[in-house]
């Protein structure tokens, strides 16, 4: 049974009283009841813009045309927006899972009943009566999915669910979701870049291009077109599939590490996964940043958020540093450039520095991104550094517009340039990657590089480790406020379980004999 229907979609933003931005052309498909459809595609191909189109309250301001048909309609359509912040208006959790519920009117005797339900089916009963501010951010995004259910929804929205979610949370959100799909029934229309998780479970596929549908089908075969056509947006696919075609596999596609390694005959594995870890021991040049004993918390009589911290940092190095939500991540990063400060300890870092925020609209204040630069560099620094690096190639295309209109991918680019203009020692990234596809990855992966060549010390708090693994030197654990574990990535991914890669894993499951014999 369809339950929803695009036809002829146009969509144009408005940039000024004269002129509009064409972001959707011709959008036509059809989604039946129960399906998973996974839209995807190059930053600022216009996912986002497409998804917030089938929600009538959040639609953005533009000029529409076509046909959007939805035989629920707006009230039982929910949308999950990317960040699990934007979505959270009230003071407790209990409050919020039945804000949206009580909006509808809904009885309060039903609302009573519904809610008690939902809670025990999802197993948030001991957090109820916490503050939404307390909860980590994969609590969060499972309280914004749980406050959706509450209002019933038969058709599911989900904008880059778990782009900001670390590893075991974001586990638990995809198992959770897919149980409230088979046990609801529910239609899912989801638009993510990390196509590791979504992709094995979708139905269907939308693959988008400047505004336009490329393709539309099943997974096998986009998977094979990607390869044949679309060179750039080979890089966005899951990992355990670019491994299979390297090793030129003919079978099923493989989506698990598991799958992987039994459709690998020994040579194949031996190639694709050397024993050798090519592990780097030397720490670099100078020592740029030192802590030693380092305690912090946000309120007098509150917990330490770090503590006993000690941490040594070098030049011409690239770290990543790993961990929970909540673990402290950003916090150390706010520490480390002067914005908070320790209340114990040693602290030494060399000038120079500047930070990526995790929110990239944190780092403009002006109404066009030109304005913004110009706070901190001459016209002459602005073109020189457009003209330095593929990276920003685009760049020049947005300096008269808003940054804050920018897509999620493209803000992000836009900031890590405005940052980059007073050329830093030493740069702090938090979440760099999170709204870029996976070509924008690899050019951006090259740009640190380079950077680390001249002797940048670049430290970079991420959940895509997938990433992290190919540009970083050294991993660092953070964990009950301190740096648990630091080691070369190749060493620390393969010895854990959860916190790992593809490679990782399958490194792990090859240096276990049992597993290759079974």
């Amino acid at each position: 049974m369809e339950v929803l229907s695009v036809k002829d979609l146009k969509f144009s933003y408005y940039l000024n009283e004269t002129d509009t931005f064409h972001a959707l052309q011709n959008i036509t498909f059809s989604v039946e009841q129960g399906e998973m459809v996974l839209f995807c595609g190059l930053c600022g191909c216009g996912k986002t813009t497409l998804l917030k189109l089938l929600k009538e309250e959040i639609r953005p301001d533009g000029k529409m045309e076509g046909e959007i048909e939805n035989r629920y309609g707006s009230m039982q359509t929910g949308y999950l927006f990317q960040n699990p912040e934007q979505q959270i208006v009230c003071r407790t959790v209990e409050e919020e899972l039945v804000f949206g519920a009580e909006n509808m009117d809904m009885p309060r005797d039903e609302m009573a009943r519904s809610a008690a339900e939902l809670a025990a089916y999802l197993g948030i009963e001991k957090m109820l009566h916490e503050s939404t501010q307390s909860l980590s951010g994969g609590q969060k995004q499972i309280l914004n999915l749980a406050s959706l259910l509450m209002m019933k929804p038969r058709i599911l929205l989900l904008d880059e669910p778990v782009s900001q979610l670390d590893p075991v949370c974001t586990w638990e959100f995809m198992n959770l979701l897919k149980k409230v799909r088979e046990d609801f029934g529910l239609t899912i229309l989801v638009a993510e870049h990390n196509l590791d998780l979504f992709l094995p479970e979708a139905d269907k596929v939308i693959y988008m291009e400047n505004g336009r549908i490329n393709y539309q089908g099943k997974k096998d075969l986009f998977i094979r077109k990607m390869f044949q056509e679309e060179k750039k947006f080979v890089e966005s696919l899951p990992e355990t599939v670019k491994l299979y075609h390297e090793a030129e596999g003919t079978e099923e596609w493989p989506f698990t590490a598991a799958t992987l390694i039994k459709a690998l005959n020994q040579e194949q594995r031996k190639v694709l996964f050397p024993e050798d870890l090519e592990l780097e021991e030397s720490r670099g040049g100078q020592e740029v940043i030192l802590i030693r004993g380092g305690y912090f918390r946000y309120e007098k009589n509150g917990r330490d958020i770090l503590r006993d911290l000690d941490l040594s940092l070098y030049s011409g190095r690239i770290y990543g540093l790993i961990g929970g939500n909540g673990a402290g991540k950003s916090t150390l990063l706010s520490v480390l450039l002067g914005y908070r400060r320790f209340y114990r300890g040693k602290y030494q870092a060399n000038p120079g520095m500047a930070l990526l925020p995790q929110n990239p609209a944190y780092a403009f204040l002006k109404d066009t991104l030109m304005d913004d630069c110009r706070m901190i560099a001459s016209v002459e620094r602005i073109e020189e550094l457009l003209n330095e690096d593929v990276f920003f190639s685009d760049v020049r295309q947005w300096l008269s517009k808003n940054p804050l209109d920018l897509s999620g991918g493209q803000m992000q680019k836009a900031a890590v340039f405005k940052i980059l203009l007073k050329d830093p020692d030493i740069l702090l990234l938090d979440e760099p990657v999170k709204a870029l596809d996976g070509y924008e990855k690899e050019v951006f992966l090259q740009l640190l590089k380079r950077m680390k060549e001249k002797g940048k010390m670049i430290l970079v708090v991420s959940h895509d480790l997938e990433f992290l693994q190919r540009v970083a030197d050294e991993c660092l654990f953070l964990y009950d406020g301190k740096i648990s574990a630091q080691e070369a990535c190749g060493r620390m991914f393969v010895n854990n379980r959860f916190y790992t890669t593809v490679k990782g894993k399958i490194k792990g499951m090859l240096q276990d004999e049992s597993f290759i014999t079974n």
